[in-house]
């Protein structure tokens, strides 16, 4: 199914493989394939999961800074996002976000 309809179940397969399927490297390529599909909160939340489990640097950084705009209103999406942040060396970042977290219902 997957390889019939890649932007119906990247998503599914990503978390599959996040989970029991253990292969976040796996997990980051159907993840960003979901992501070009869909630029949703859950889209970017997954993808940076994924980056996050799989110690890819590269596309981690790059999909924190695109993700930034969709965590105002994600509080999944912002937790992981801080996680991003301290991982990319920003850590002023992070920090906001966990005192937004922290102070403020999103």
């Amino acid at each position: 199914m997957l390889a019939k309809h890649p932007e119906a179940f990247a998503n599914h397969a990503a978390r599959f493989w996040l989970g029991p399927g253990a292969d976040p490297a796996k997990a980051l390529a159907l993840a960003q394939v979901n992501l070009q599909g869909r630029k949703t909160a859950d889209a970017y939340e997954l993808a940076l999961e994924a980056a996050l489990d799989a110690l890819d640097h590269a596309p981690l950084c790059a999909l924190a800074k695109e993700a930034e705009p969709h965590a105002k209103a994600s509080v999944p999406l912002t937790v992981v996002l801080e996680r991003a942040d301290e991982a990319c060396g920003a850590p002023e970042k992070a920090a906001a976000l966990k005192e937004r977290l922290r102070t403020s219902v999103l």
